[in-house]
């Protein structure tokens, strides 16, 4: 079974209330209520010599529009921010291996910030969650906040000029956003069923941190 974009969108017609296919990723309205806004979706090769796409899907999750943003929200960004993680599985029976991001820990030492475990121990303690990624093994998996200017997203930076935009947004964010993202080397067969598995994961996924969001901003916001 060759998979391309129009694919997808069948093998997922049960979950979703729209879609829009582009050349280069889909954009799909699942049918939950209670989990990730919207999901984008795109297959790439992670090297010339790969035989097998790798599909990724990132779920978004809009907290607070840019019109919203106030320094309270701001402050949240930056509490949330320290929460953000990376899950990879372990080679003990796939269990997911929980670590910051990679922004994270540049943050922690740059700015001497404390890592929160907050949010990740939710996932921790989700039976349902470690089922599904036990499962599934994904490739890659990151809970984190949208945390770049749209106007730098499309431009080549280099590495350092990457940093310093990373550090004036945790102090200057316009939006408060996550982003869930989990990707998988997808082959023949089951093609279904493992683009299903990642669907599912990553609209769980999206309820936990939707759920402790609004215990966060009910408490704290």
């Amino acid at each position: 079974m060759f998979l391309d974009y129009n694919s997808v969108t069948k093998i997922l017609r049960k979950k979703i209330k729209n879609a829009q296919v582009t050349p280069i990723f889909i954009r799909v309205l699942p049918v939950y209520e209670d989990s990730v806004d919207e999901i984008l979706i795109r297959k790439y090769l992670e090297n010339m010599l790969s035989m097998d796409p790798n599909w990724e899907m990132t779920g978004v999750l809009n907290v607070c529009s840019e019109e919203r943003m106030n320094e309270d929200m701001k402050d949240m960004f930056r509490k949330l921010k320290t929460m953000e993680f990376d899950a990879a599985p372990s080679l003990v029976f796939a269990k997911p291996n929980f670590q910051p991001t990679e922004e994270l820990v540049f943050l922690k030492k740059r700015l001497e910030l404390n890592r929160s475990e907050e949010l990740v121990n939710l996932f921790r303690e989700n039976k349902e969650f470690i089922g599904k990624f036990k499962r599934i093994r994904p490739a890659k998996f990151k809970v984190a906040l949208d945390s770049f200017p749209d106007e730098y997203a499309v431009q080549n930076l280099s590495p350092e000029v990457k940093k310093e935009v990373i550090v004036d947004y945790f102090y200057n964010p316009r939006r408060l956003r996550f982003f869930i993202t989990a990707s998988s080397i997808i082959s023949s067969p089951n093609l279904g069923r493992t683009i299903n598995e990642l669907f599912d994961l990553v609209i769980l996924s999206g309820k936990i941190v939707r759920k402790f969001l609004e215990i966060k901003l009910l408490t704290e916001g």
